[in-house]
Formats: structure tokens, C-alpha cells, sequence
């Protein structure tokens, strides 16, 4: 896992942990970054178990007495790198999880890891988001097309989704359209009143690949 210092990291961190804990799997090894730094370096090395693998050729070769062919390995027990970043931070973070060997594992992340603009750099990234965001091609994608004439809904377009959504629910809700057990599928996802003043919320995921956004199950 590697997040950012700060507040929003070890909130991001503590959520992650927990869900995962409930799934039945554990972190392994945790890392902080510093947002806005791109050389990380040091830390991906050593999450990845590199500084290790070279610390044991070090050592080594300082018993043998001479040099060995060596290629740093990264450590076998990660199933899944989890990413907490804004996308500005997870163009460079990605590239160097790739060239300390961690490119053959599956990379996750929070949906701040996607902007709406698809980079070559984040291929093979998967999250969960809202089908606004998500949809390429059908109605989600127009409206997220007209609204990006507005200033403020092209700078937070997941907020302006929030605020759709939530204004036709508002009117459903007062005109008794909408009763406990009844599903809406919205701008910021599937939803359900499950009573109680609660709506139950459904994300859609995705794996970014070079041809776009492609649909995805968690496991």
C-alpha cells in the first residue's frame, strides 16, 4: 500500500485496511509519500522488497570475496498493489511500480486516480467510480459532455453527478415517487431506499487499458 502523508492517506488507508481485513486478506507493507514529489523511489524499492534483495547480494558478495551477476527480485508475498493518489501523482507513481518489478501484479486505486482522461501511463489501473465518469460512449457520456461547458462542473464533475442525482431524488421523495425498496439508477450510481432516510450505492468498475476504459469485476 502506498498513500499519501496527510490526512486524506490515512483515511484512505484505514478504509482500504478495513475492507480488506473483513475479505479475509492483510496488508502487508504500508509506505507514505509526499504529494507533488515525483522520485518515490526509494519508497516503491522498498515496498517491493528491492532494497532487501540487493542488501542480501551485498552481503554476499562481501563473503565471497568477489562480484556475482545479480538482478534484484521483487519480494513473492504481494497478491495486489493498492495506489492511494490523485491523478496527478498517480501518472508518476504507476511508472515506477513497473520498473521495480511489480508490473505483473494487479494495481488498484481510488477513483481521485482517474481524471476522465485516459493516460497511457495509469494502463492497468483498476478502481471503482461513478457511471458518469465511467461511461465512454452512451447517455452518462453526453451529459458529462454538455456539462463540461460549465467552469465548475468540468472542474468537479463528480459533484456536479452528487447534485443531479440528488435533485431528482429530492423531487421523487416529495412527490411519493419514490418508496423503501425502490431502485434508481443515477449519474453517481445504482441506488436503493432502504429506509430510514438511507439510499444503499453501487459503483461500477473499470480497468484502464490502451484502448480505453474496459469494464471490470472486483474479486
Amino acid at each position: 500500500v502506498l498513500v499519501p502523508e496527510g490526512d486524506w492517506g490515512t483515511r484512505v488507508l484505514a478504509a482500504f485496511e478495513d475492507q480488506l481485513q473483513q475479505g479475509g486478506g492483510h496488508v502487508i507493507d504500508v509506505a507514505r509519500y509526499r504529494q507533488g514529489v515525483s522520485d518515490q523511489s526509494e519508497s516503491i524499492a522498498r515496498l517491493m522488497g528491492m532494497t532487501e534483495s540487493e542488501e542480501r547480494h551485498r552481503a554476499l558478495t562481501s563473503v565471497l570475496g568477489t562480484r556475482t551477476v545479480f538482478e534484484a527480485r521483487r519480494r513473492g508475498d504481494i497478491d495486489v498493489v493498492f495506489l492511494g493518489a490523485r491523478s496527478q501523482d498517480a501518472r508518476v507513481l504507476l511508472p515506477q511500480f513497473r520498473f521495480y518489478r511489480a508490473g505483473g501484479l494487479p494495481h488498484y486505486a481510488t477513483a481521485l486516480a482517474y481524471d476522465g482522461k485516459p493516460d497511457p501511463e495509469l494502463t492497468g489501473l483498476r478502481f471503482c467510480d461513478i457511471p458518469f465518469m465511467l461511461d465512454a460512449q452512451g447517455v452518462w457520456a453526453q451529459e458529462r459532455a454538455l456539462a463540461a461547458r460549465l467552469p465548475a462542473a468540468a472542474a468537479y464533475p463528480r459533484l456536479y453527478a452528487l447534485g443531479r442525482d440528488a435533485y431528482d431524488l429530492a423531487v421523487a421523495l416529495q412527490r411519493g415517487f419514490l418508496r423503501v425498496g425502490d431502485g434508481y439508477t443515477g449519474a453517481i450510481g445504482r441506488l436503493e431506499w432502504i429506509g430510514s432516510s438511507v439510499l444503499a450505492r453501487r459503483l461500477d468498475c473499470a480497468e484502464l487499458r490502451a484502448s480505453g476504459l474496459v469494464p471490470t469485476a472486483l474479486p
